[in-house]
């Protein structure tokens, strides 16, 4: 699942942090009480709604075109899947109850919980999860992540638009349905675990197109106040009190675009909002504050920060040797220590370190401005003479586009030109999605963990766009490795292919590899049972799970 921005300096701290610091929960209506020089009473201040800042624009809430984390972290308060990914990483019920799976690995069978209701009073039935897929499958809807199920018998001729349902889907009883793959895939069972392959009322959505998008309608412990998604503003859920594993303790929750990281933090301290990310120049100033310091979690996540090449676009096309020598230009310990004040670390594998299948080819291109020179002019381009001047794409936030300029400077003193280009969340997705780019931020927050998540869905010759592969990167020896270690259930035998693979794709340097990241945020103290998760991003948290979150005086 794509990134949303990194977060943008900030300055000194000020009154309203000292106010909002000592412990005062902010008042119904999101403002500080202290702010205001009163002193609120401890048996009525604590806030109604759970005030969520998010970074960026939130593109949609339909479940079959979500391509981002922030819309992502929305739905998955909207929805339900068959499956899920528990706090611990844990594949787990959701929808389903159980599920079998026969010994050749191709007929999975579920059976759902019964007496769960969507949104709109109506009970779910094993025909719902039939449309759903076929929904996410049917070439008028145009998902994007079709990957997701197109291992189901039957999804290439529904794709195709050759039939309206696939034939591996069928519906036993009411509360029991069959999926038959076309080969075996170790993965699937995690595919339904994403935002994607949740499950959708079929007349919520049929003839509303993009309008189901603004009127989701799902199983899920919040439902949204109707009217109040704004793409640029923010959303309003309320808790779902017909819940079907109980209605959540929080009454609701509004999401709010704040795109500054410095006003999210003041926000914060004033006591506007519940959590918020820490910006990079203030992680020390928290640490030393103890009182906010009490205040901070943190967690180590599957999150990776990496900038793709265009392999489909000339210069860069066919050009390994020229991608490599990018590689090695990068100041990466500039970028990790001195830009970032040590709050991310260098990546030195395809895969986030010490991850399953995890290994650290040749020490993944560390910085070697020599080494540099030497390989831009065996590809043909000594000093940067002959090398046209290439597009290097962000988006807007402050961050990303300190780090670009770092790359871009990095860059000039090879001799290479660039152009850096900033645009908002949703425009810059489209663009890298199509193709526009010749370089590109590319970050990547893990929807399930394991390597099939970034080896296949961003190095899959045929995940080129929005689908994953930014990179437009193909090679069919990657593509083989990958799809045989989907098939294999022997985990060491499929490590074994991803390290192969991951050899390939490193020699071929779609990517310059830069840093992994973890989630830190500050939440305030009334904030009882927020869990982060390895498949966390601060601010917008996506794989909490926040019907277990309630406000309890501290």
């Amino acid at each position: 699942m794509r990134s949303v921005p990194l977060h943008r300096s900030l300055v000194l701290l000020t009154a309203l942090w000292l106010v909002g610091c000592g412990g005062n929960a902010p008042a119904p209506d999101g403002k500080s009480e202290g702010s205001t020089g009163k002193t609120p009473s401890p048996a009525t201040s604590l806030p109604e709604m759970y005030t969520f800042p998010v970074g960026d624009i939130i593109p949609t809430l339909d479940p079959a075109m979500v391509t981002d984390s922030l819309s992502a972290g929305v739905i998955n308060q909207l929805f339900d899947g068959l499956v899920k990914i528990d706090p611990d990483g844990q594949l787990v019920p959701a929808l389903a109850t159980s599920w079998t799976v026969d010994p050749a690995g191709l007929v999975y069978t579920f059976v759902l919980q019964p007496g769960v209701k969507f949104h709109n009073g109506r009970e779910l039935t094993a025909d719902d999860v039939e449309f759903s897929f076929n929904r996410v499958l049917n070439p008028q809807t145009q998902s994007p992540k079709t990957l997701f199920l197109d291992p189901i018998k039957g999804a290439a001729d529904v794709m195709s638009g050759k039939a309206p349902s696939a034939s591996g889907i069928v519906v036993r009883d009411p509360l029991t349905i069959e999926i038959t793959l076309d080969r075996p895939n170790a993965l699937f069972p995690w595919y339904l675990a994403q935002s994607t392959t949740v499950i959708v009322p079929r007349e919520a959505t049929e003839n509303m197109a993009k309008a189901f998008s603004n009127n989701p309608v799902g199983t899920g412990p919040f439902r949204m106040a109707e009217g109040t998604y704004n793409p640029a503003e923010g959303v309003t859920l309320e808790a779902y009190p017909d819940y079907f594993q109980g209605a959540p303790k929080l009454k609701g929750i509004k999401y709010v675009v704040e795109k500054e990281a410095k006003k999210r933090f003041e926000g914060f301290k004033r006591g506007t909002y519940t959590h918020t990310d820490i910006p990079a120049e203030e992680i020390e100033g928290v640490l030393a504050d103890p009182k906010l310091a009490a205040m901070m979690i943190e967690k180590p996540t599957l999150d990776m920060y990496n900038i793709a090449f265009n392999c489909d676009k000339e210069p860069l096309k066919g050009n390994p040797t020229l991608r490599q020598a990018l590689n090695y230009a990068v100041d990466k310990e500039f970028i990790a220590n001195t830009l970032l004040k040590q709050t991310r670390t260098i990546s030195t594998s395809y895969l986030p370190n010490n991850f399953p299948g995890y290994t650290a080819p040749h020490g993944a291109y560390p910085y070697n401005p020599e080494k540099a020179a030497e390989l831009l002019k065996q590809a043909g381009y000594p000093g940067g003479e002959g090398l046209p001047s290439m597009t290097l794409w962000c988006n807007n936030d402050e961050t990303h586009s300190q780090i670009m300029q770092a790359v871009q400077g990095d860059f000039a003193k090879l001799g290479v030109k660039t152009e850096l280009r900033t645009l908002d969340w949703g425009s810059f997705l489209e663009a890298m999605d199509q193709g526009q780019h010749h370089i590109g931020q590319a970050t990547w927050l893990m929807d399930y963990p394991d390597p099939d998540n970034i080896l296949y869905v961003l190095f899959h010759s045929k995940n080129k766009g929005p689908a994953g592969n930014q990179a437009f990167y193909g090679n069919p020896q990657v593509d083989k490795l990958v799809e045989e270690a989907q098939v294999i259930a022997d985990q060491a035998q499929r490590m074994a292919l991803y390290q192969q693979a991951e050899q390939i794709i490193y020699d071929d340097a779609p990517w310059i590899l830069l840093l992994n990241r973890k989630c830190m945020i500050l939440k305030q103290p009334y904030v009882q049972g927020l869990h982060l998760t390895r498949l966390d991003r601060a601010p917008q948290i996506p794989g909490v799970d926040l019907e277990t979150v309630s406000f309890v005086q501290p």
